[in-house]
C-alpha cells in the first residue's frame, strides 16, 4: 500500500476509534458539529450553484443585447429607417438615435 494512502487510512481508523470512545453527551455533540458542517457545505454549493446559474443567464442577455445591436448597427449601415430598425430589433427610438450618432 503507498505510504500516502495507509497514512490516510491509519489516520481515520484512528478518528473512528476515537468517535467511539466517546460517552453520549460527547457522541451528540460531534453528530451536532457533522450536521453543521454539513449545512454549511450545502449552503456554500447552492449559493455556488445559484452564481454559476446567474451568470450563464446574464451572459445570454448580453449575447442577446450585443446581436440586436449589431442587427441594429448594419441596418444603419445599409440605410434602413428608425421604424423599420426599431421593427426588427425591438430597439427604442432614443437607442437606435444614438447608434446612428456613433457612426
Amino acid at each position: 500500500m503507498p505510504e500516502g494512502i495507509r497514512e490516510q487510512v491509519l489516520l481515520k481508523l484512528f478518528q473512528e476509534c476515537e468517535i467511539a470512545n466517546y460517552n453520549p453527551q460527547e457522541r451528540m455533540e460531534y453528530e451536532k458539529s457533522l450536521k453543521a458542517q454539513r449545512d454549511l457545505f450545502a449552503i456554500i454549493n447552492t449559493a455556488e450553484e445559484k452564481a454559476k446559474q446567474e451568470g450563464k443567464i446574464e451572459g445570454k442577455i448580453e449575447g442577446k443585447v450585443e446581436k440586436t445591436i449589431e442587427v441594429a448597427r448594419k441596418a444603419i449601415e445599409k440605410g434602413f429607417d428608425n421604424n423599420t430598425i426599431q421593427e426588427l430589433t425591438g430597439l427604442s427610438m432614443q437607442e437606435i438615435e444614438r447608434l446612428r450618432q456613433k457612426r
